[in-house]
This record gives structure tokens, sequence and C-alpha cells, in this order.
């Protein structure tokens, strides 16, 4: 037990916004190992009934979060870091738990099937509210009309035709990986509005196909030309094309460069049937494409599967981001690599 002056917070939402308030106004980098004299962080108080979340008092914050408190705290541990924390400088972000302590938007914005009204369903303690969406969809259907961009640079995936949204409600059941809340791509056509300038060379996904058809392209970038991939194949065996298993991936995403498929170098035995994290790397960077999920030049190669998580990085991170964001993933979705 011991006795602290600060801030407390009853959710992990407001610490976040409390700290990055503080981040705001002193302009401080988002590592602990910056040198700055005012880095600040909140921990959660998981052994206090109930628990909360705390910022320690410093004067240097008064001026942003007001004066102090006086609280017990049982015991302390620092809540695990968000992904994008721990692994910057995405071009872009998609997921259903919440990546970055920077960003404060919504998760998603779904339409509801009985009267196609739409809201925004938010993160909660870190997580996809799914209470929220599962009350607003009610017995129906919910799809993804836009899955917002956690990178900071604000790229949502945006899609206005209703035939072609994605779904992550059925029948008033919410979709999975793992049980944790997926988006599942279910209408064999292009899945957004393409986005103008990303720059790419790495890719994470967490996904799981559903059904194959004889060729699916699970990312991609303007035209044929400019970089498919990486696709998918049902031409006994069913496998991602790559270089090391097919000899026609001249405009592959990973020509002449490698992918992963849970941690290890894909072979033409893995089943992508079953839920998966694959890591693919491009030779060299892919910049100021337009860029997609599923199949966005419109020639029939879509995605039918569920996704969980895409991150896009603009530079290599076979060497670098790879293992950590591997393991980190592994972790929250129960994928064995």
């Amino acid at each position: 037990m011991s006795t602290l002056n600060g801030y407390k917070y009853n959710t992990e939402a407001d610490a976040i916004l409390a700290k990055s308030a503080c981040d705001a106004f002193y302009g401080i980098p988002i590592s602990v190992s910056s040198v700055t004299q005012n880095y600040v962080d909140y921990h959660y108080a998981d052994q206090d009934s109930p628990p909360f979340w705390y910022i320690k008092g410093d004067p240097s914050l008064v001026p942003v979060l007001g004066g102090t408190t006086t609280f017990t705290v049982n015991d302390s541990v620092d809540p695990p870091a968000l992904l994008l924390d721990s692994y910057p400088g995405a071009s872009v972000a998609y997921s259903l738990r919440l990546l970055s302590s920077s960003y404060t938007g919504p998760a998603i914005r779904v339409r509801r099937s009985t009267d196609n009204a739409e809201q925004d369903i938010n993160f909660a303690a870190g997580v996809l509210d799914t209470s929220a969406l599962l009350t607003f969809c009610g017995s129906g259907n919910g799809f993804i009309s836009r899955w917002y961009d956690q990178s900071g640079n604000t790229k949502d995936n945006i899609q206005s035709s209703l035939s072609s949204q994605p779904r992550i409600v059925l029948s008033g059941n919410l979709e999975t990986i793992n049980l944790k809340p997926a988006v599942d791509y279910i209408s064999g056509a292009f899945t957004g509005t393409p986005l103008e300038n990303v720059n790419a060379q790495s890719i994470f996904t967490v996904g799981q196909v559903v059904t194959y058809n004889q060729l699916q392209s699970l990312i991609s970038f303007d035209s044929v030309s400019l970089g498919f991939g990486p696709w998918i194949r049902s031409i006994a065996p069913n496998y991602w094309r790559t270089p090391s298993t097919s000899t026609t991936d001249a405009y592959d995403f990973t020509n002449s460069s490698n992918m992963y498929f849970n941690g290890s170098l894909h072979s033409i035995s893995d089943n992508f049937l079953n839920p998966h994290i694959l890591s693919s790397f491009a030779a060299s960077a892919l910049n100021n494409r337009k860029f997609g999920i599923s199949d966005i030049s419109y020639i029939g190669r879509w995605f039918l599967g569920k996704m969980s998580e895409c991150i896009v990085y603009p530079t290599s991170q076979e060497s670098g981001y790879k293992s950590g964001i591997e393991s980190n993933m592994s972790t929250y979705y129960s994928i064995t690599i």
C-alpha cells in the first residue's frame, strides 16, 4: 500500500487522453529514453477494487492537468505497451484493438442492416467496445463503412457501397478470429476507396481465409504492374504466391523478397484456413501508391476471409520490428509462432 499525489482515472481511455494532452502541450517524444524532462506515462492499479489508472504528480503537469489529488495504491503494474508505441512509424494501421496511446478516435464506423443507420464504435479499455457494437446491431447484421487509421496519417479505409461492405456482426453475433473481433470480407468485391500516396515495404496482417477461389489478393496497389500481393491461389496446393513457390510472381509485392507465416518462412504446406500472422516484405519500397485491402484494381482477385489487423510500414522491417510485432500479435490473438 502506498500513498501518491497525482491524477486518478476510472478508465484507461481517460488516462490516455490525459497523457496525450501532456504530450501535445510539451511536444514530448513517445519514447521514455528520449531526452526530455517531462516524459509522461500512466499506470494501472490492477490490485485495487475497482481497478483504476493514474499518472504520478509532477509540478510541470499542473498547467495541463490541474492540481493533484491524494490516493492510495495497493499495487501497480504498467499496462503492456501498445504495438505502435513500441514499433512506431507505420504508414497505415487498422485494428480492432487500440494500437497507439496517441490515437483517441473511434475504431470503426458500423452500419446496421435493420435500418441502415450508422454509428461510430469506440475502444473500451484498449479493445473494441463489443457491448456497444452488439447493442447497436441488435439481432441483425453489422457492416463496416469506415475502418479508422490509427497511424496518425488519417488514411481511413472507407466503403460507401452497401453491397461491398465487409461484415463484423452476423445475426447479432460477433465475427471473430480466435474469439477476438474480426472483419469478414464477404462481398467478392473491392473493399474500399483506394488510399492515395501510401508508402509500403512491410505489411503485417492477422487473418484467416474463409473461402478459397482461384486467385485472391489480400493487399493490392495501383495495378498488376505496380504490385499486387500477397496473393493466394487455390490451384493444388492452396498457398500464398511468392517467388519461392511460383515463377509467375514478377509483380507480386514479395517478389525477390520474403514472406513469413506465423514467424517462419512461408512454405506450400501452410494452411491459411487457420488463423495466422502474415509478414510480407518487398525488395524495395512502393512509394506514393494507391493502396487497399483486397483488390483495388477490379480484376476479380477479391479477398474472401477475415482480418483483425493490418499494419503497413514504409521501410523494410524484416530485420527490424518483425520479431517484436509478430510476438505482440501472437500473444494477443493466441496464434503460435
